[in-house]
């Protein structure tokens, strides 16, 4: 059926499946359901998934290429309808995620405004590389963004990125967070574990603890390497929460290292003694990290870290390197956004360390993860006054941004 109405608004994402994007693009649907007509328009159902919106979701029902030149025909044909479903529902803002993504919404402008949303950075992505990712940085991005209506990026470093990488026009560039369910992350953070032989592993030792798909950004390999020097000084436990493609190499490199490994993805028994425990992704992750000692954050690049932040409304005390982008901007804020530490850096609500690209950045994260285990105090102290820190990216703060974005056009 046709619809005619003029408060209909388009959001354009690749899938719903697992990933911090993924997840945020749901949440924006919900917020904007609230005032328009809402409809996710996602490629295929290829993927399961898996964060529902209040919302329509319309499937283009166009998967992935076999190669480059069958992958340029489901491209264009994406385009096309895209256009189309466009012209049947006239929305009045088209709000876009992830790159290809943007691509499509820019070369399918109708009549609405087109809205891209940068949600990670493209000059620090070692996976952007060789002559597609040249392409990429050289020609699409800077060509195709330009005939945006409105660049909306996670981040204040993200928009840095934007004008002096990509030379976009400042005018045009709105910095938006990310917002966040406060209630309900302490509420799930408040929750029992459930499953007593897991639960019985946070009472037996100090745990250190991640939350993030399992892929090369997260620099997960080298987190171990970190957590095998740390055990050889310190009694305490690792737990990775989440799943990804690095799932299985993970746990042979934490063999590797002479680490005994539990996986809940396996037949084990979960008992307390375990060095590392993989607990695959969790509808709440809340409650895990709400009972750790430390939250570790070690990615190579970011846009602005979802779990970090929900780490910090749980109260749970962060070490996060200062990755372009994001970090910084939560636990530093004001400080130079292109700035990049190449040492511990204490702030107010946690401490920035150097990416673990040196033996220098590895001794120095054992060594401030080896002192907060030891004086605990002093973590909590930061953790305190994270949580108050992220009452400014509640939902309530920065829903009115989306709103006046929209309205202003």
């Amino acid at each position: 059926m046709k619809s005619q109405v003029s408060d209909t608004v388009f959001i354009i994402t690749p899938s719903l499946d697992f990933g911090g994007a993924q997840r945020s693009v749901a949440n924006i649907a919900n917020l904007l359901s609230s005032r328009y007509r809402v409809y996710v328009v996602i490629f295929n159902r290829e993927s399961k998934i898996v964060f529902y919106p209040n919302a329509k979701v319309i499937d283009l029902k166009i998967g992935g290429g076999k190669n480059l030149l069958h992958k340029a025909f489901l491209f264009f044909q994406r385009c096309r309808n895209l256009y189309k479903l466009k012209k049947q529902y006239k929305p009045i803002v088209c709000i876009s995620f992830l790159e290809g993504a943007n691509y499509i919404n820019i070369l399918s402008s109708y009549t609405s405004k087109t809205f891209i949303s940068i949600r990670g950075s493209k000059m620090h992505d070692k996976e952007i590389n060789g002559t597609i990712g040249f392409i990429r940085k050289r020609l699409l991005i800077p060509v195709l963004y330009s005939f945006a209506d409105k660049i909306i990026t996670l981040s204040e470093g993200l928009k840095n990125e934007m004008i002096k990488n990509f030379w976009q026009n400042e005018s045009k560039i709105k910095t938006v967070y990310n917002f966040y369910d406060i209630k309900k992350v302490i509420d799930g953070s408040k929750e029992d574990i459930g499953d007593e032989n897991v639960a019985g592993i946070f009472d037996s030792s100090p745990i250190l603890i991640t939350s993030s798909r399992l892929h090369p950004q997260k620099d997960h390999n080298t987190l171990l390497t970190v957590f095998r020097r740390v055990l050889d000084i310190k009694a305490c436990k690792l737990v990775l929460v989440g799943d990804g493609i690095l799932y299985e190499q993970l746990i042979e490199t934490a063999t590797e290292l002479g680490l005994s490994t539990f996986s809940l993805k396996s037949n084990q028994t979960c008992t307390n003694q375990y060095d590392v425990y993989f607990l695959d992704y969790q509808c709440n992750p809340y409650k895990y990290l709400r009972k750790s000692a430390l939250f570790l954050f070690t990615s190579l690049w970011e846009g602005f870290g979802n779990s970090l932040a929900e780490a910090m409304i749980c109260g749970t005390p962060v070490i996060s390197t200062d990755c372009p982008t994001g970090p910084r901007e939560l636990l530093a804020p004001g400080t130079d956004v292109t700035y990049q530490t190449t040492k511990l850096e204490e702030t107010p609500y946690g401490w920035l360390m150097p990416m673990l690209e040196s033996q220098s950045a590895i001794d120095q994260w054992v060594d401030i993860i080896v002192r907060l285990l030891e004086k605990p105090e002093l973590a909590k102290v930061k953790a305190n006054a994270a949580q108050y820190r992220m009452e400014e990216f509640s939902q309530e703060k920065i829903a009115q941004r989306w709103f006046d974005l929209i309205e202003r056009m």
